[in-house]
């Protein structure tokens, strides 16, 4: 790679999805003339990553999770993987073709929504927590303490 102001060259991070996107996209097609199942041969075929791909993938989530958005989350960890998972699954689909794009907005965007779902799935275990909590909390004291008591005069009159 280029040393250059980006931490990631774009056209360099555009060729490289080009070229895994077609790779993937031929290997979809050797399966289809097999004679596979159209919706078959798209989980089958495998795209390779090359290094320099990976790498890039890497850089991006790294210098996400750096931005003031995400600097609060204690999970930023699980942020970057599934970032980077999102990544690996969806690049595939990149298209050069279309009208505007751009490989690294798009790998970007792809990074950001798995981070976004990271914070979904974190904020729907913080609400289940905090209703367990509430809950345990309805209970007073006071019934706390004449249910252990009952509890203790049944066990001491079960002994004799």
């Amino acid at each position: 790679m280029s040393t250059s102001k980006h931490y990631v060259n774009p056209a360099e991070l555009e060729k490289e999805l080009t070229v895994f996107s077609e790779t993937y996209k031929s290997e979809v097609l050797r399966l289809l003339t097999e004679g596979m199942e159209p919706k078959l041969s798209k989980k089958k075929a495998k795209g390779y990553i090359s290094e320099e791909l990976g790498a890039m993938f890497l850089k991006i989530a790294n210098n996400l999770i750096n931005k003031n958005n995400f600097n609060q989350y204690t999970y930023r960890d699980e942020m970057i993987g599934l970032g980077i998972e999102y990544l690996c699954r969806f690049a595939k689909k990149f298209d050069k073709s279309k009208k505007n794009c751009n490989g690294f907005s798009y790998c970007t965007q792809i990074c950001f929504n798995g981070f976004l779902q990271v914070i979904e799935k974190e904020n729907k275990k913080l609400e289940l927590k905090d209703a367990i909590i509430k809950e345990a909390m309805q209970e007073t004291e006071m019934d706390k303490w004449a249910q252990q008591n009952m509890r203790d005069q049944n066990e001491g009159s079960n002994s004799w």
